[in-house]
């Protein structure tokens, strides 16, 4: 009967073992892969500073809440004022720039939704999108 549990008991950390290197493998491909998919979305631009700014390659839409517009296309002329318009609007990949100031949401609800979207926002931008 020892002889049996002292199998069994080496038999399951072996089995643990192999289990959590192969867990552990799975997880580093994942990663290579969210990686690899992240690099082939975006390319490197030299900023005005001259230091390497990522940028998306999808489509740019900014939010300003002093100078947009609800009806504004999300351009830097013509910002929305709403980040959900602008989220709604944006399709993977794309990226929205957001001006200083605070934002409660569509009828000041106090918060926002991003749901089954793959978006970058970027806050903190001055109200003409020159600075960050």
């Amino acid at each position: 009967m020892g002889l049996f549990i002292k199998k069994s008991v080496l038999t399951a950390t072996i089995l643990l073992v192999a289990c959590s290197v192969a867990e552990a493998q799975l997880g580093k491909n994942l990663l290579g892969k969210v990686v690899q998919d992240a690099s082939e979305k975006k390319e490197s631009v030299s900023a005005a500073g001259g230091s390497n700014v990522s940028v998306p390659n999808g489509k740019a839409y900014y939010v300003n809440i002093e100078k947009g517009s609800a009806r504004g296309a999300g351009t830097k002329e013509a910002p929305m004022k709403d980040i959900q318009k602008a989220i709604d609007s944006a399709a993977d990949g794309d990226v929205i720039r957001i001006a200083q100031g605070n934002y409660l949401g569509p009828l000041d609800r106090g918060w926002i939704q991003i749901k089954g979207k793959y978006v970058s926002l970027e806050g903190g931008w001055n109200d003409d999108f020159t600075e960050r």
